[in-house]
């Protein structure tokens, strides 16, 4: 039996982390409004109010995760398109639970780490929108 395995207890990580360092959760929180207040192409959060505030989950109609995350690369932003439940499966089983699969494909993953800031988020919301139009102009 080929076992793995599960996701790790991130909201306990990162009660550590916030304890080591002196980080405030309600930073995570800012981050998170900021970067979602900006975003404006057509999305699925698959991040509640319910999840930890710095991953976010997020699905995009009509685009390759894969190349939001070069693009968003090309402008000095590191994201990914995994889950730490992902596996070598084809397709996304956790996913496909909670959105419509023309967003699966285009999902994406963003951690918000110690030293970023409010404007980095805008900015970042700003670079999604157009790694997401550029995309779609490109596969007309």
């Amino acid at each position: 039996m080929a076992l793995r395995s599960g996701t790790e207890n991130i909201p306990a990580i990162l009660s550590f982390e916030c304890a080591l360092s002196k980080i405030e959760l309600k930073d995570f929180f800012k981050h998170k409004e900021a970067l979602l207040k900006e975003i404006t192409a057509e999305h699925v959060l698959v991040s509640d109010n319910n999840c930890v505030d710095n991953i976010i989950s997020i699905c995009f109609a009509g685009v390759r995760g894969e190349t939001i995350v070069h693009k968003l690369e090309e402008l000095g932003f590191l994201i990914g398109t995994g889950s730490a439940c992902n596996s070598k499966a084809k397709g996304n089983r956790i996913l496909s639970q909670f959105v419509d699969r023309k967003y699966i494909e285009g999902a994406v993953r963003i951690s918000f780490g110690k030293d970023i800031n409010v404007e980095d988020c805008a900015s970042l919301g700003k670079g999604l929108n157009n790694a997401v139009d550029e995309y779609k102009r490109i596969i007309k």
